[in-house]
C-alpha cells in the first residue's frame, strides 16, 4: 500500500539514485586504475632492481679488472724505482 500511494517519489529520488550509483561507477573504476598503477609500479621496480643488480655485477668485475692493472702498474714502478 505505501508503494501505490507513494509511486511518484521514484521520481523524486531517481536522480539522487541514479547519481549515487554513478559516483559509485566512477569510484570503481579509480579504485582500478590506482591498482593497476600500484601493479604497474612495482613491476617497473622489480625490472629497475633486477637490471641494478646484473649492472652493479659487470661493475664489480670492471673494477676488479681496473684494480689489477693498477697495481700492475704499481708493481712496475716499484721494480724500476727498486732497481736503482
Amino acid at each position: 500500500q505505501f508503494v501505490g500511494n507513494f509511486w511518484w517519489l521514484i521520481f523524486v529520488f531517481g536522480g539522487t539514485i541514479g547519481g549515487a550509483a554513478k559516483w559509485i561507477a566512477a569510484a570503481n573504476e579509480r579504485r582500478a586504475q590506482r591498482r593497476l598503477e600500484r601493479y604497474r609500479i612495482k613491476q617497473e621496480t622489480k625490472v629497475a632492481l633486477a637490471r641494478e643488480a646484473m649492472a652493479g655485477q659487470s661493475r664489480s668485475d670492471s673494477n676488479r679488472r681496473e684494480m689489477l692493472k693498477v697495481l700492475q702498474r704499481h708493481d712496475a714502478t716499484d721494480a724500476r724505482w727498486l732497481s736503482y
